[in-house]
């Protein structure tokens, strides 16, 4: 319940800072506000569950800046180029693991632990439409742990939509403070008609991930095109043959990632009787995950459906599939 207050609270600071800085004369939308839900409950393709990577639940701000941005973090981070475009963001992010059975309060040494991370992330998205590429960089800092609020959010909503509450969350990995730097690099290889094709890599370091990755992107559809922007992709600013303001295309997203260092997962908890134990599963090293989904876009309102399948994320468990619902409201 707390963390639904702290979510709120944040989308209200964020629209009065809107009215306080909103600037006009800009092409295109100026402002993007998304609502990210990941869930397992939202499986389309197998069963529905309730455990592993359960919960991931994002409020992001997206914005352009007429002038260059004067705020430090800004400024040090890589660019596309003097003709690019650059997108600033803030974001608050939940994310949420349990085991498989959440009706015992034991400790359960072989599944996934109970965790919880709560962090604020500053983003700065750079498009060199020109020369197709971009540079994403994200600086995200945090705390893993009760600190982080996630049972009190899950037992919230287990008791919203009636689901029995998980017992065993004394067990959740202890406090981690969270300072992450995340950089991923794109560059269109494609694009032909209504289809795109962009490959790309990825740089996490810091306390809570350390690891190097791989992507992929096809997108298909009446879109515009990638390299414009991220606020583009979820404003309708074309028009079809029949004149309505609409988008709407598919999206697969193929990665594979090498992880050094995964702080989310590994660390001590506490079992009976109060002592503390560290959690005994390492992190896969290798990890893929597979994403497909199609994007809508009425206007300035927009919604994204997608299916995630990841590997196991440690060894000896199982992987695992999650749902994903996103709401867009550009200005």
């Amino acid at each position: 319940m707390q963390t639904g207050y702290t979510l709120t609270i944040f989308s209200l600071l964020i629209f009065s800072w809107i009215r306080l800085t909103a600037q006009s004369g800009e092409v295109g939308p100026n402002y993007l506000l998304r609502f990210y839900e990941d869930n397992d409950r939202y499986n389309l393709l197998s069963k529905t569950t309730d455990y592993a990577y359960t919960n991931g639940t994002q409020i992001n701000f997206y914005y352009t800046r007429e002038n260059p941005s004067k705020f430090i973090v800004d400024q040090i981070m890589p660019g596309a180029g003097d003709q690019s475009i650059n997108v600033l963001g803030w974001g608050l992010t939940q994310l949420m693991f349990t085991p498989a059975d959440i009706t015992t309060s034991a400790y359960q040494a072989d599944d996934y632990p109970y965790a919880g991370a709560l962090f604020i992330t500053r983003s700065v998205y750079s498009y060199n439409p020109f020369k197709k590429y971009d540079v994403q960089t994200e600086l995200s800092l945090g705390v893993r742990g009760p600190a982080a609020l996630a049972e009190e959010m899950q037992r919230f909503i287990h008791r919203f939509v009636g689901i029995p509450r998980a017992m065993g969350w004394y067990h959740q990995l202890s406090n981690k403070l969270y300072a992450n730097l995340n950089i991923k690099a794109e560059k269109g290889l494609a694009a032909i008609g209504k289809l795109e094709v962009i490959a790309g890599g990825q740089l996490f370091a810091g306390t809570m991930v350390n690891a190097v990755g791989l992507s992929s992107k096809i997108r298909f559809g009446i879109m515009a095109p990638y390299f414009n922007g991220f606020l583009t992709g979820y404003k309708a600013v074309l028009k079809t043959a029949n004149k309505k303001d609409i988008q709407i295309y598919l999206v697969v997203k193929p990665e594979i990632v090498y992880t050094f260092h995964d702080g989310l997962l590994t660390g001590e908890v506490n079992t009976a009787g109060g002592t503390k134990t560290k959690y005994r599963h390492n992190p896969s090293k290798f990890n893929y995950a597979l994403s497909g989904g199609v994007v809508i876009v009425y206007k300035k309102l927009g919604l994204s459906v997608s299916q995630n399948s990841s590997c196991v994320f440690l060894p000896g468990l199982y992987n695992h599939n999650a749902g994903n619902f996103s709401l867009y409201l550009s200005w």
